[in-house]
């Protein structure tokens, strides 16, 4: 796994993490212009850019999780031609318990089949998702 080492370069540029041999991730910082950089990095009105490359297609995502595993976390996934970028709360192991989740606002949402690639796009903001509670199926 490749990435920046300077938290700027992900301010100026986008950074790039090889996941595995055919998924990246590419992702760029946003400060807003009131932005305190003594802040010890507290930024809720910092925003992400997130590009998911996928060689070939597929549902693709990309989600937060506090334990590392996926159930009981949140997840942005989208799939071309069926489902574009949307968050979702993984409830548990069964589709059932995977319910459309409203604690991330979503914007420059798209998910396209280019050239045999599956790309996912979408700009978040850093808000902490534990501050809100409205969940919804």
């Amino acid at each position: 796994m490749t990435h920046a080492t300077s938290h700027t370069a992900c301010v100026s540029h986008y950074c790039k993490v090889q996941l595995s041999p055919d998924l990246t991730m590419r992702y760029k910082i946003s400060l807003p212009d009131n932005y305190d950089h003594n802040s010890n990095g507290e930024c809720n009105e910092c925003k992400i850019n997130v590009q998911m490359l996928y060689d070939g297609l597929a549902w693709l995502g990309v989600g937060v999780s506090s334990d590392g595993n996926m159930v009981v976390s949140h997840a942005i996934m989208g799939k071309p031609s069926i489902s574009g970028p949307q968050s979702y709360f993984l409830g548990k192991k069964s589709k059932q318990s995977i319910t459309h989740s409203q604690l991330r606002i979503l914007e420059d949402t798209s998910i396209d089949f280019i050239d045999k690639q599956t790309i996912l796009e979408f700009t978040t903001t850093f808000l902490d998702e534990r501050r809100s509670s409205s969940i919804t199926a």
